[in-house]
């Protein structure tokens, strides 16, 4: 009862031109909103890691109004226009629920878009891999994310098979990755595991990102990964250096 009576109350955050929701709501205020920093924007994780807890909330309430908010986000992502120099499946970290289109040509694996990523796959799984709609989304961003933002050094150096950060528009790369991205080799890990056919090529990517994070918290005095990690190409080696001074105690490398 208090489940559904949370969800009903945060339905309201959905009502936008576009159906996309805002990310910061108030339960008492009823304000819907997104901070000034933002530029209005919504970023793409807040909007598009909803759809698993939503549907389980639809399944175990009865109510079908909690799944249909969430898929109206996996709609729009997949009918948008989107801008023609970006790939598909791959998407800026800012999305404007009022005009539904991106506000930002930054694309990464890394904080505001991570848990889309991983949601497009565990979101297949939940359907019973009966959602070819998703399956196709996750193939295809795996596609672009392996093409366009991966650095993959081989299997005799460590620290180099990371994720980096890409400007769709300017082609500009960020030699850098966030300690979030570690989420990546559980999740291609887990697609060979329930059948994405690329077997051999996802598992060896996974085992060399995961050799990197590892080496995040290894190589550190403290044995504490930065929060964001730079990779500096030399000649037969990448080095890893941290480019933040903190730790946030995040679950992505247990994973």
């Amino acid at each position: 009862q208090a489940a559904e009576e949370l969800g009903t109350r945060v339905l309201f955050a959905f009502d936008t031109p576009t159906g996309l929701p805002f990310g910061t709501i108030g339960l008492s205020s009823g304000r819907k909103y997104n901070p000034g920093w933002s530029g209005g924007a919504s970023t793409i994780a807040e909007m598009a890691t909803l759809q698993l807890e939503f549907r389980a909330l639809s399944y175990h309430t009865g109510n079908p109004a909690f799944d249909a908010a969430a898929q109206r986000v996996m709609s729009h992502l997949r009918n948008m226009r989107r801008p023609p120099a970006l790939p598909s499946g791959l998407y800026p970290t800012f999305i404007s629920p009022t005009s539904g289109e991106f506000t930002s040509q930054q694309v990464t694996l890394g904080a505001r878009a991570d848990s889309l990523y991983e949601y497009l796959l565990k979101q297949w799984l939940i359907s019973s891999k009966t959602d070819a709609r998703m399956r196709a989304m996750y193939d295809e961003s795996i596609a672009s994310v392996l093409k366009h933002l991966l650095r993959h050094g081989g299997q005799r150096c460590d620290n180099c098979t990371y994720i980096g950060s890409w400007n769709y528009y300017t082609k500009a790369y960020t030699n850098s990755m966030d300690h979030l991205v570690c989420f990546v080799p559980g999740m291609l890990a887990l697609g060979v595991q329930e059948g994405v056919l690329e077997q051999a090529e996802h598992m060896d990517i996974a085992e060399l990102l995961m050799r990197t994070c590892y080496h995040m918290y290894a190589d550190s005095p403290t044995g504490l990964a930065p929060e964001i990690a730079t990779f500096k190409h030399q000649e037969r080696a990448v080095a890893a250096e941290s480019q933040a001074r903190h730790n946030l105690l995040r679950p992505e490398t247990v994973e």
